[in-house]
């Protein structure tokens, strides 16, 4: 079990990038009950995290895809016949896609820049 001041650390990650409370329970070995709690504690205050993450999760089921910020996508199955540990695999890739997506984007076009700049090699 982690300490409270460990936990509250290690949340911020996970639930930025789509870790449902049973993930948590999992890795903390808390009950889910209490995870769920922290969960809720942390989107508290956080609202538009959680309106982002949902129209991601609409996203992926609506159109299959969802996008980086230099609109590289990723597709997804169709989610009707997807078990719900499927579809939860389904969200949770649909949140993290686009946040570490976009942070390779971000990495890459830095590389690029620093390849094209002579002092920077």
């Amino acid at each position: 079990m982690l300490p409270k001041e460990e936990k509250r650390k290690c949340s911020t990650f996970p639930l930025r990038t789509g870790c449902f409370p049973v993930g948590l329970a999992r890795d903390w070995k808390v009950s889910v009950n209490e995870a769920k709690e922290t969960v809720k504690r942390w989107y508290n205050g956080r609202e538009e995290v959680l309106r982002w993450q949902e129209a991601r999760k609409k996203e992926a089921q609506s159109i299959g895809c969802v996008h980086t910020l230099l609109v590289r996508a990723r597709t997804f199955p169709s989610t009707k016949n997807a078990t719900p540990s499927h579809r939860g695999h389904i969200e949770r890739a649909a949140i993290n896609t686009p946040v570490q997506g976009s942070a390779a984007d971000v990495a890459m076009c830095a590389m690029l820049e620093i390849s094209k700049n002579a002092r920077l090699q």
